[in-house]
């Protein structure tokens, strides 16, 4: 432990004994700890936690057998700030590194386990007066797991039981004028970190971090500007900020080149899928659409891009509407879709909960080759859908998949009915909707878009999904992508 930390350290112990109560006692991080909270005493146990300046990762996993815990951090300089979790069947763990919330930062760290009731918890036969718990750490230090070479991509795979995170350095010579650094390729949600380095507990200053919902990332530094480039070695770090059970793949290149490269900018011509004439519509023209803050589904209505989803997929958190989005498009229905598009929000109406977006450009902002065509879905109509009908949702819902990312999902059920909204008839459905539905395609029996899956509503362990009607997209709107109205 360095000086400066150890006496940051003794101050938060002789603090909290001057506060009253026992001081906190110090808690390691390469170490398990067994503890005891005494009921009848205090009811909680606090610690002290020094974090060194080269850890990038920290795990704290509490458990007990005896009861539901909550355990309690509160970062350096600031114990009122703390972030409290509650045990779920007897566990409880943070994980801790430089983007999470909070995030991992060098210096002692305040800890504390609480019993979070006023009664005390049931055992076998009577109240317990005593919990046994133990607090399990796992701390991942910055280490080196490879070297970049320019031009040249690398693959490998962040794993939980790495730390979530793989580390390269490049060497930049004097004669670069940018580098640019990409994640090519992951199922995964991965996110990506270029700096001067080293790499430390922390953001550093000139460190430039691409965190989008979405895989293919890309930092891009020259010799001038916040993240100024300069001659030497720079660290790149790719990373799982969501602690992903099982590994996440991906592809990695840098390149001394500002501009993407030949290859990155390449689209698909044909978006075909094996499920396509069993389903009787194009399965990738149902598209996720990710903003800056969020996201969800959509659907491509015409051959040149223009596409309908949800107004609240789009929404801001400071209640404006997005300017643009990524769209994704599934190549194959058994992995996630695949980043491709730009999309401009040309318009969005609130009491509809309606968007509409067209396609501008390729990933990168590369212009849309001459006559491209995009698969689309014929529209239907949902005023000649009667109860009892079937109903298809498809889209990409948060319960589509196990990992950091999800593959297309299309759920069946009825029409359950209708109901009444200021702004019109809407449709229920058993069939299945969920977070990250939103904006997607409802499917008649024939294949055709009757309506976009926006919400559900539940009551107990029942829900039934809401559906705007087809019907509810202002004729304005149709004019604009060139389609008549029904």
């Amino acid at each position: 432990m360095s000086g400066r930390r150890a006496l940051v350290a003794t101050l938060v112990l002789a603090l909290a004994a001057a506060c009253g109560g026992p001081a906190p006692k110090p808690l390691s991080i390469e170490a398990p700890f067994d503890g005891v909270l005494d009921l009848a005493k205090r009811g909680e146990a606090r610690f002290v936690l020094d974090v060194p300046k080269d850890l990038v990762r920290l795990e704290l996993e509490l458990t007990s057998e005896d009861a539901d815990l909550d355990l309690a951090l509160a970062p350096p300089g600031d114990p009122e700030d703390e972030h409290v979790l509650g045990c779920d069947a007897g566990s409880a763990r943070y994980t801790l590194d430089r983007t999470s919330e909070p995030p991992l930062e060098e210096g002692a760290w305040s800890v504390r386990v609480t019993w979070p009731l006023r009664s005390a918890p049931r055992g076998v036969r009577h109240a317990l007066e005593r919990i046994r718990y133990a607090i399990t750490p796992r701390a991942f230090r910055a280490r080196v797991d490879g070297v970049l070479a320019p031009g040249i991509a690398v693959e490998g795979a962040v794993e939980r039981d790495s730390g979530g995170f793989r580390l390269y350095t490049i060497d930049v010579p004097d004669a670069a004028t940018a580098l640019r650094v990409d994640v090519l390729d992951t199922p995964g949600d991965l996110d990506l970190a270029v700096g001067r380095g080293p790499v430390s507990a922390g953001l550093g200053a000139d460190e430039a971090l691409a965190q989008n919902m979405y895989g293919k990332e890309s930092i891009v530094l020259r010799r001038e500007g916040e993240s100024a480039l300069t001659s030497g070695t720079w660290f790149v770090q790719v990373f799982d900020a969501h602690d992903a059970e099982s590994p996440i793949p991906f592809r990695l290149r840098a390149r001394f080149d500002a501009e993407p490269a030949t290859d990155q900018l390449e689209l698909p011509r044909s978006f075909a899928t094996s499920e396509d004439a069993a389903l009787g519509f194009p399965l990738a023209a149902v598209v996720e659409i990710e903003t800056e803050e969020g996201g969800g589904s959509g659907t491509l209505l015409t051959e040149d891009g223009w596409i309908l989803t949800n107004h609240h997929v789009v929404l801001l958190r400071d209640q404006s509407t997005a300017r643009e989005a990524i769209v994704s498009m599934t190549l194959d229905a058994a992995r996630p879709p695949v980043e491709l598009f730009r999309a401009k929000v040309e318009d969005s109406d609130a009491d509809l909960d309606l968007a509409l977006l067209r396609v501008t450009a390729g990933l990168h902002g590369q212009a849309l080759p001459s006559g491209y065509r995009f698969p689309r879905i014929e529209l239907g109509s949902a005023s000649t859908v009667r109860a009892g009908a079937s109903l298809r949702i498809a889209g990409f819902p948060d319960t589509g998949g196990l990992g950091t990312r999800v593959t297309i999902t299309l759920t069946q059920g009825i029409v359950a009915g209708f109901d009444a909204l200021p702004a019109g008839r809407v449709v229920k459905t058993d069939a299945e909707i969920t977070s990250g539905n939103s904006g997607g395609a409802a499917l008649d029996g024939a294949g055709k878009l009757v309506g976009v899956p926006t919400s559900r509503v539940e009551h107990g362990s029942g829900q039934l999904g809401y559906v705007h009607p087809i019907e509810w997209v202002p004729l304005e709107w149709l004019q604009r992508m060139g389609l008549a109205r029904r």
